[in-house]
């Protein structure tokens, strides 16, 4: 039981310390808040509060014609890109799913078929 006690009192010591630890830090953020700042600070914190709205430049736009000629090629590029598998894999792994599928359907069938002997033996159905 005092061990327990001890654990708790540490634990509460430790959990007063952070408390005056972050109200420490508080106060001496309000102390420096309250100190003179100097010029460059000022134009710091003003620069960080005050945000300009950027106006857009002429060249920013974008040529809408231009953008519907080089669609269709930057697509073949990208589509270039693209490494496609071989038909030797895809077979692979065609015939994997299928066989996967037949095996879960062996399996649902078998537990379906399970399940109505069970009801017929309990006379549920």
């Amino acid at each position: 039981m005092s061990d327990n006690l001890s654990k708790k009192e540490l634990k509460n010591q430790k959990k007063q310390k952070k408390i005056a630890a972050k109200l420490d830090k508080i106060d001496a953020k309000q102390k420096k808040s309250d100190e003179p700042k100097s010029l460059k600070a000022l134009k710091k914190e003003t620069k960080k509060t005050i945000r300009v709205k950027k106006e857009k430049d002429p060249k920013d736009k974008i040529n809408m014609k231009l953008a519907t000629r080089e669609f269709p090629v930057k697509l073949v590029k990208e589509v270039n890109k693209i490494k496609w598998s071989s038909s030797k894999n895809l077979t692979n792994k065609y015939i994997t799913v299928l066989i996967f599928m037949i095996i879960t359907a062996i399996m649902f069938f078998l537990i379906d078929m399970g399940l109505q002997q069970l009801f017929s033996l309990i006379k549920v159905l």
